[in-house]
């Protein structure tokens, strides 16, 4: 039953929702350790400031696998890359030093070369395909910090650099291959990444929502609503829940919520959740077609005050 005298509505959309253009699927700031998803859970920590930072590695392939993907077209991943100690760059008596990053071990998205001042410079922007054929940029070209982090000054000190890499993707699954070649033992060569971010692009759907919102119960449950207007092709729906606006949802309804309108007619849905504990929650909806394809939707934000067990399907 429905506890009206103890809802209180905390967020709601009305009109036409079409979700925005990239979706977080993935981020990892390692400030609590690494995820699961990684192929290497070592986290290090920097002299200066304490950032938590995964690494740090040297000639190593260190991976990143996701599943269960949403319907997507694209796929892009952002991260801070930190060079550590003497980066030679470009070939010359040193180097060279190679870092680079792929995706299922196919598609490259970027190879290149830094250097923190040792060698005749680095190709980073640009990029490195042999021992005759790169790009030629000064040492340290891109880098947003210098020696911020901790470990020196100088070709024995660091840098950060921001990047940014997107590819035409539309697999359910997907593994991010990062990786240094030629380099030094960890103490002369290293690097580490920070701040990772992965976001998709999704494929549009043919459902009209009027409405989503989130309701909070006086018994530590959630009650979500949603009101379609129209649905053409529609299998159902998911429900994912999160602790931060931008952070990793969870899929919360075991089951798809089967659809129940039409191209003519809408309808209206409701699903009840528990969460865990109290506090702030962010909720998306997902639609999904019949032929698998599915648009997100959301997020609403709601603020729970009291403890529940389970959640239940209305």
């Amino acid at each position: 039953m429905l506890m009206i005298s103890f809802f209180v509505v905390v967020s709601a959309f009305t009109g036409r929702l079409s979700w925005a253009d990239e979706i977080t699927a993935f981020s990892d700031d390692f400030e609590s350790g690494a995820q699961p998803e990684w192929s290497s859970t070592s986290v290090s920590t920097t002299p200066a400031s304490e950032r938590k930072f995964l690494g740090r590695f040297t000639n190593n392939t260190v991976s990143l696998s996701l599943s269960g993907l949403p319907s997507h077209s694209n796929i892009t991943i952002e991260l801070d890359l930190f060079i550590i100690h003497s980066w030679d760059g470009n070939p010359w008596n040193w180097g060279p030093d190679i870092w680079g990053i792929d995706i299922n071990g196919s598609t490259t998205l970027k190879k290149t070369t830094f250097s923190n001042g040792y060698g005749p410079g680095q190709a980073y922007p640009g990029d490195y395909t042999n021992s005759s054929t790169y790009d030629s940029n000064s040492a340290r070209t891109g880098a947003v910090e210098n020696n911020t982090l901790g470990y020196g000054s100088g070709g024995w000190g660091d840098s950060v650099y921001h990047l940014s890499f997107t590819s035409s993707h539309s697999d359910s699954s997907v593994a991010f291959n990062f990786f240094g070649q030629n380099l030094q033992a960890v103490s002369d060569e290293s690097w580490g990444l920070d701040n990772v971010v992965v976001k998709i692009e999704p494929v549009s759907t043919a459902v009209t929502l009027s409405s989503f919102s989130a309701e909070a119960g006086g018994d530590g449950s959630v009650t979500l609503t949603w009101e379609t207007a129209t649905e053409i092709d529609n299998a159902g729906f998911n429900l994912y829940r999160s602790r931060l606006k931008d952070g990793n949802y969870k899929k919360i309804n075991g089951e798809l919520i089967s659809a129940t309108g039409s191209e003519t007619a809408g309808a209206s849905y409701s699903y009840e959740d528990t969460p865990p504990a109290s506090g702030t929650y962010y909720y998306k909806l997902e639609d999904v077609d019949t032929n698998g394809a599915s648009a997100m939707h959301g997020p609403v934000k709601v603020k729970v005050r009291s403890e529940g067990s389970e959640a239940r399907r209305r």
